[in-house]
């Protein structure tokens, strides 16, 4: 394993390979970590990828910024479309 893949190890606590490798493909993992994202959860809920990644950070971001409940499942894990 490479740092990276440490990093995401000791972030989502899985010993999922699998899921690990797909967290490292996302720029600014740690962002997402850092706001309370189960990677478990986002992947599964969301339509997270590494192309759509920014877009997750963002939402997130400006969630924050209008006070939205990121406890909220619904909010945090919006709906795939």
């Amino acid at each position: 394993m490479n740092i990276d893949e440490l990093k995401a190890l000791s972030i989502v606590k899985k010993k999922y390979i699998r899921l690990v490798k797909k967290v490292v493909l996302i720029p600014d993992f740690e962002k997402l970590s850092v706001a309370g994202v189960n990677f478990v959860k986002a992947f599964k809920l969301t339509d997270l990828c590494v192309l759509n990644s920014h877009e997750y950070i963002d939402y997130l971001k400006f969630a924050r910024e209008l006070g939205f409940d990121l406890k909220d499942k619904n909010i945090l894990y919006p709906k795939k479309h």
